[in-house]
């Protein structure tokens, strides 16, 4: 079945490797390490007093806060997709939903909690590790294109497009303290 997707025919496809990476300022960035920590940089002479930019590879996500992860303007298809997540919700599996808009379209083609969309639905994230929502030994769901690794959460679902958003929203009551993704696109 896989063998049957379409492909692309161009040889000059191009590929476009998007991640959380981004610029933020430099002394808001220090204002969220300890203070012992900004001293010991100082005194160590790698910390100067000229703040410029600083890259930060992960996002935070405040209850009820939405994030644009991805848009383009421009034909192609999603490869593959990375995602992870560190959140003091235990069900942040559940309150975190994912929403891909296609082709300009005003509602979501794709709308869904991110542990469903990556076939982790069932379970809780508890102490450290996962559990299943019921008690039950934790079986997890996985397959070719979807599933979870040691590292996150893993998409192999070819999603072709003409035009993308995809937004990530937390629903939960517990900030998002970290929100990394890796998308690798292909395009003609």
């Amino acid at each position: 079945m896989l063998l049957q997707l379409p492909r692309l025919k161009d040889p000059k496809i191009r590929m476009r490797y998007v991640s959380s990476t981004h610029d933020v300022d430099a002394k808001e960035l220090l204002g969220t390490l300890p203070n012992w920590y900004v001293d010991h940089l100082r005194e160590k002479g790698i910390l100067k007093n000229e703040f410029g930019k600083a890259w930060r590879d992960y996002y935070t996500l405040k209850p009820g806060g939405k994030l644009e992860i991805f848009k383009v303007d421009e034909p192609g298809v999603v490869a593959s997709l990375w995602v992870t997540i560190a959140a003091k919700d235990h069900r942040f599996l559940r309150n975190i939903v994912i929403r891909a808009y296609w082709d300009g379209e005003g509602e979501p083609s794709v709308e869904s909690p991110i542990g469903d969309f990556f076939l982790q639905g069932h379970r809780v994230h508890q102490l450290g590790t996962f559990t299943s929502t019921h008690g039950a030994p934790n079986w997890n769901a996985y397959s070719l294109l979807l599933g979870a690794s040691s590292g996150g959460f893993y998409s192999f679902l070819p999603m072709p497009f003409e035009k993308a958003r995809i937004e990530i929203e937390n629903l939960g009551v517990e900030e998002v303290s970290s929100l990394y993704y890796i998308w690798l696109l292909h395009w003609g």
